[in-house]
């Protein structure tokens, strides 16, 4: 065995390492804001945004037998709301007028279910359970869809912009 006083005795070389290895790397920057980019990508940024125009989604239940037909713009944040309603199912909503919605199929199979102020007719399809989308009325009067974003095909949702909303407190 071998006895720890001695060990504290013995130096220890340690290699000599290279300057560029022992300065501080940079951290990578954590906040995307406009704030935080170089000022040419913040014009790029805001002129996409004024251009960005909105592009026609197929979206379904999970079973499919409820599909739709929904044209609007995902450039600009969806809505993830922690009520208990949208907390429990995780939606990720985007408001379109009517006109820009279209029901291809599964009228049949929503079922409604309301709470609260009884104001947002929450629709899931009867089979697998997914809500998909839900209709309600803006404060002006004006019917409204809350289009689910997650039901849509070829959308990645880690790409979106999300914008919390703290429907709790409402």
């Amino acid at each position: 065995m071998h006895d720890p006083d001695s060990l504290s005795s013995k130096k220890i070389r340690l290699p000599v390492l290279p300057v560029f290895l022992l300065r501080p790397r940079p951290t990578p920057r954590k906040d995307f804001s406009e704030r935080a980019m170089p000022l040419d990508t913040q014009r790029a940024v805001s002129y996409r945004s004024r251009m960005s125009e909105a592009k026609t989604y197929q979206g379904s239940c999970h079973c499919g037998r409820v599909q739709y037909e929904v044209s609007l713009d995902l450039e600009k944040p969806v809505l993830a709301c922690n009520c208990s309603m949208c907390g429990r199912s995780g939606t990720l909503l985007t408001f379109v007028g009517t006109d820009s919605f279209k029901l291809l199929r599964g009228e049949e199979s929503l079922s409604d279910y309301q709470f609260n102020k009884n104001v947002i007719h929450h629709l899931f399809c009867s089979t697998c359970g997914i809500k998909a989308f839900a209709r309600g009325k803006k404060q002006t009067g004006e019917d409204v869809v809350a289009v689910n974003a997650r039901c849509l095909e070829g959308v990645d949702v880690g790409a979106l912009q999300v914008q919390h909303v703290d429907g709790k407190s409402v």
